[in-house]
């Protein structure tokens, strides 16, 4: 009996072993991707083309489960650029099959893929790109997803060239002051092409412009100045009505709304960052104790989880600390 139990427990420690084994092994892989991606995205910054692409390939080496489709669309305009053409068709021949691509106007009028675009295999390339695009907006507003498609991609390289500042010298820097004066203009004139397709047909759900469509919309409009937020309320209030706002997104809006107005947000979907002590917290609540209940009403998660899941913890004795402080910091 008791070689059994020691067989039994030698067995659970090698399972054991094994998934740390195969977990720290992933982690690694991931980690030297994102390493390799780095280094790719540097040398294309700097249209150093050739070194660009052979980068993104090692990188794919390593990382053979899952690609960013931006790392492949990347990799594909550096390969192209760089004169080597069947590396090139094979990312974009892996995204229309594998990711099932459809940005076709994009790709049409793109002047990125000139060198592909008199290659034999560029028609049968555009072929399945198109045909993605087809099924995959079957019933949606053709004219709007045009519009949407350009504005999504130009936001999500935006976001990217952020992102990579904001790890490299820091979201407070000055280097990052002068990125986000730069992306000002277009994203202006973002926003005002949004309006005006909210002017013109409403606020238009997954189901009408694709989701990652809808999330830009939504992303672009919660940066919107107060008035905007206010002037357009009733057009959330019916968005979320017929489910084409998340609970979240809804929740998001309205707080920004009602933090302006009243110095309280009533979802606590709203952080803000603390430089002494270097950490998030929720700004402050109307009503903390029955915000598990507004949140319930909208089909939100309770604020525990919310806050779970940006790696803060609720404390409502907390939160009522800080509020004090916070009106007292805030006070006119």
């Amino acid at each position: 009996m008791k070689d059994k139990k020691e067989k039994m427990s030698m067995k659970y420690f090698l399972i054991v072993v094994i998934f740390f084994l195969l977990s720290w092994s992933s982690v690694y892989a991931q980690s030297d991707y994102d390493f390799k991606v780095a280094e790719a995205w540097d040398f294309f910054k700097e249209n150093q083309w050739k070194e660009a692409g052979i980068k993104y390939l090692e990188a794919f080496e390593i990382e053979k489960s899952y690609y960013s489709v931006n790392d492949k669309y990347n990799a594909g305009k550096a390969l192209a650029e760089a004169g080597m053409l069947d590396e090139a068709f094979d990312q974009f021949f892996y995204l229309a099959n594998h990711r099932k691509y459809f940005n076709y106007h994009f790709i049409l009028e793109s002047d990125d893929l000139l060198a592909l675009k008199k290659d034999p295999r560029w028609g049968e390339l555009v072929e399945l790109v198109k045909k993605n695009k087809e099924y995959n907006e079957v019933g949606m507003d053709a004219d709007a997803v045009y519009i949407l498609d350009k504005i999504r991609i130009e936001y999500d390289l935006q976001n990217a060239e952020r992102i990579k500042l904001g790890k490299e010298k820091g979201y407070q820097s000055q280097e990052m002051v002068a990125l986000r004066a730069a992306h000002q203009p277009l994203k202006e004139a973002h926003l005002k092409q949004i309006l005006e397709l909210l002017d013109e047909k409403g606020f238009l759900g997954p189901e009408e412009i694709g989701v990652k469509n809808r999330n830009t919309v939504f992303n672009i409009l919660r940066r919107a100045r107060i008035e905007t937020h206010d002037e357009y309320l009733p057009i959330f209030e019916e968005a979320f009505s017929k489910d084409k706002l998340t609970p979240n997104q809804y929740a998001s809006i309205i707080d920004r709304i009602s933090l302006f107005h009243e110095n309280r947000q009533v979802y606590g979907t709203i952080f803000d960052y603390d430089k002494e002590s270097e950490i998030y917290y929720l700004l402050p609540i109307k009503n903390p104790e029955n915000v598990n209940l507004k949140r319930a009403e909208i089909g939100a998660m309770s604020i525990e989880e919310r806050c779970e899941s940006s790696n803060m913890k609720w404390d409502l004795e907390e939160h009522k600390k800080m509020t004090i402080e916070y009106d007292g910091s805030h006070s006119k």
